[in-house]
């Protein structure tokens, strides 16, 4: 097993590559996301409250190791679905993304 080191507390914004997200809280919560590329589309998505993150790289390509909570656990999980060809599409009702696209 590999050790990795907790990534640094800090008040710039973590530089994350290629998580592997290792543990989810069961406790789940709403928040509206959405996409640049469609703005029009934003819509309430449940994710887990909190979580730990391995596996991923810094800004120098060393291992880190992630316990988030809160919106950075909700962006975690968000980016990490990307890595396993999820988009925030798939994740609303079809109803809500016909009636985007219609309109």
């Amino acid at each position: 097993m590999t050790t990795m080191k907790k990534m640094p507390t800090s008040r710039a914004a973590p530089c994350v590559y290629q998580p592997e997200i290792v543990e989810e809280s069961e406790e789940e919560v709403e928040f509206e996301e959405g996409r640049p590329s469609i703005p029009d589309l934003r819509e309430y998505v449940a994710r887990a409250r909190n979580g730990c993150a391995s596996g991923a790289k810094d800004r120098d390509f060393v291992d880190r190791e992630i316990e988030a909570d809160g919106l950075l656990a909700r962006v975690v999980q968000h980016e990490y679905d990307h890595l396993d060809g999820v988009l925030f599409v798939d994740l609303i009702s079809s109803f809500v993304a016909g009636c985007s696209s219609a309109g």
